[in-house]
């Protein structure tokens, strides 16, 4: 074989593994760029839930919770979808464990007031399951 021939064959190995490479990162990039993004809406969709179960020892966890209930669940429902398989089930789980443990509309019979060792109590649960699903969402 030529030179010409070999040095053609080689160029174009190597750009198409170039090519493989540039597309195998950009796409690991893309994906990144999304989680970091969704995982940003995950955290904010709790913000100032949690600031509120930290600060405000006026509110009751009803209150607290009841009116940003639905912006945690379309914040759920979003951020699963760039979760992979593994994260996914043990995010599913720590939701389970958080959605179970937090009052809902037409709860607020069954509240606790505040002030008293059981509100405490709950207040104090559900900030640990916040943070737990926030664990999650650490950008990358």
């Amino acid at each position: 074989m030529s030179d010409t021939i070999i040095a053609f064959i080689s160029g174009f190995i190597v750009a198409c593994i170039t090519s493989y490479l540039a597309h195998v990162f950009s796409k690991r990039r893309d994906r990144r760029k999304e989680f970091n993004q969704a995982a940003e809406n995950f955290i904010a969709a709790f913000q100032e839930a949690l600031s509120r179960l930290r600060y405000d020892s006026r509110t009751t966890i009803y209150d607290i919770i009841t009116p940003e209930l639905i912006k945690h669940e379309i914040a759920h429902s979003l951020f699963c979808h760039v979760l992979s398989d593994r994260d996914l089930d043990n995010f599913k789980m720590a939701w389970k464990d958080y959605f179970v443990h937090t009052p809902h509309p037409g709860d607020e019979n069954k509240a606790p007031e505040h002030h008293d060792s059981e509100w405490e109590e709950e207040q104090l649960l559900l900030i640990k399951k916040i943070e737990t699903l926030l664990e999650f969402a650490k950008l990358k």
